[in-house]
């Protein structure tokens, strides 16, 4: 991620890229993609204790295909359990062909600059995110339903539990003893339960089960850059 940045610009990677205004999906525009030239490996974009299965590779059409071209196989069994930092639609600006975020730090097409990030050392930049995604999807690069997040005041105070580790319910806790493997925008990662990803009053709407959004002012929150 650090390497990727010092080539181009400071900035972030884009959770995928398109060139269509309304950031569609195609083979291998995902972000894995875009740092397997760094890293050369397969193998780290999964965690060892993710049990749930990799999911359909990229099923769109041939000629959808980015960058490496129509002839890469996209159907391989390979898992990807992480995901990058994006937001709700609320903080969602389009312009041109990109989409930004203003809590996250990518989205389609767009990377968010280092130099928005007051304190990169508590800022989330990937998460793990157990939903049977694979390796070869253009598709769960990020969370932006707006059922993915609880919003207060404005702010993407946290994910849902029920979007964060939706495979396993109904307390949906993460599997290292209720952790998660967490990585962080100065290049740490750190496991972590997820009442130690915000400080505040517990939003109600994070918890399982919940509809709405509740809570009130949280301090700080590493799931937006604007409330750190």
């Amino acid at each position: 991620m650090m390497q990727y940045s010092s080539d181009y610009d400071e900035k972030f990677m884009p959770t995928r890229r398109s060139s269509a205004t309304d950031g569609a999906r195609v083979c291998g525009g995902q972000w894995n993609m875009t740092l397997q030239p760094y890293l050369k490996s397969l193998q780290v974009f999964k965690c060892p204790s993710d049990t749930s299965t990799a999911g359909a590779g990229c099923t769109l059409a041939a000629t959808q295909a980015f960058a490496t071209g129509p002839n890469q196989n996209w159907t391989s069994n390979e898992k990807r359990s992480y995901c990058i930092l994006a937001g709700h639609s609320s903080t969602l600006t389009i312009t041109g062909v990109e989409w930004q975020y203003a809590g996250g730090v990518a989205g389609p097409n767009w990377g968010a600059p280092m130099s928005q990030i007051t304190s990169p050392a508590n800022i989330m930049c990937y998460e793990r995110w157990e939903n049977g995604n694979n390796l070869y999807t253009p598709s769960f690069v990020h969370a932006t339903l707006d059922t993915d997040w609880c919003m207060v005041q404005g702010f993407q105070t946290v994910m849902r539990k029920v979007a964060w580790f939706s495979f396993n319910p109904p307390l949906n806790e993460g599997t290292h003893a209720s952790r998660a493997t967490l990585m962080f925008a100065d290049g740490h990662a750190k496991q972590l339960r997820y009442e130690q990803t915000y400080n505040g009053n517990v939003p109600a709407a994070s918890q399982p089960g919940a509809v709405s959004c509740g809570g009130t002012a949280v301090t700080t929150t590493m799931w937006d850059k604007r409330r750190l």
